[in-house]
């Protein structure tokens, strides 16, 4: 897959509030954080299981947002596979699904490993697979009709202790139980608005570039 862009995939902003994870780190925000810095090196993934050889850099971690409350946002970074330092950074977040109606689902599990990240979780959910290119080869499993156990691959791989060590999610030993929806936030979320407009036009008057690739405007699963 030749990745364009820079992308970084961040848990759904619903899942901001967390228990400190044992073995895990966790970095402040800072706008003056480079992925080239040292204290990213530390983030840099290096030993993901199963993950094939690519000729891109990608990392993941914890950024604290909010000490004082304990919570924090795991990000996975990966650059772009020609020119990193030149392309723009593209972040993808993963609000709701057709099924649940509401917030709660993984940015990992859905954007990463299914949608527009570089890899899917292999059938036998212990490896890796490099997507093909954007073309009819993309997702050669989608070829033969949409397989009803990604979720199933996905939740049995990201739940190995070998992957959460590499990722730094935990130690390997005191894990964290992850799933694709987490339906503690969607029984208890109750800010929804009934249109993300008003949020499109905020980012585009701060200039930033967005793209709204269904034209929906539900605000209770903004797709943007």
């Amino acid at each position: 897959m030749d990745i364009a862009l820079k992308v970084l995939f961040v848990l759904s902003l619903s899942l901001v509030s967390m228990k400190p994870l044992a073995g895990a780190r966790y970095r402040h925000w800072s706008s003056e954080i480079k992925f080239n810095s040292s204290a990213a090196t530390e983030d840099l993934v290096t030993s993901l299981p199963g993950q094939p050889s690519v000729n891109f850099k990608h990392y993941a971690g914890y950024v604290t947002v909010n000490e004082n409350n304990g919570r924090a946002l795991f990000y996975w970074f990966y650059e772009a596979t020609t020119l990193a330092d030149e392309k723009p950074l593209v972040l993808w977040l993963n609000g709701g699904s057709i099924y649940l109606l509401g917030p709660g689902c993984s940015s990992v599990g859905y954007g990463a490993t299914q949608e527009i990240g570089p890899f899917f979780v292999d059938n036998d959910g212990r490896a890796l697979k490099l997507k093909a290119r954007r073309s009819s080869k993309m997702m050669p499993r989608m070829m033969g009709g949409y397989d009803p156990c990604l979720d199933d691959y996905a939740k049995f791989y990201y739940n190995q202790p070998q992957v959460q060590k590499a990722l730094h999610v935990s130690d390997g030993i005191s894990l964290k139980k992850w799933s694709l929806s987490n339906m503690t936030v969607f029984h208890n979320w109750y800010d929804t608005k009934k249109s993300v407009i008003p949020i499109y036009k905020k980012l585009i008057a701060a200039g930033l570039r967005i793209w709204v690739y269904s034209g929906d405007t539900d605000g209770r699963v903004p797709v943007l």
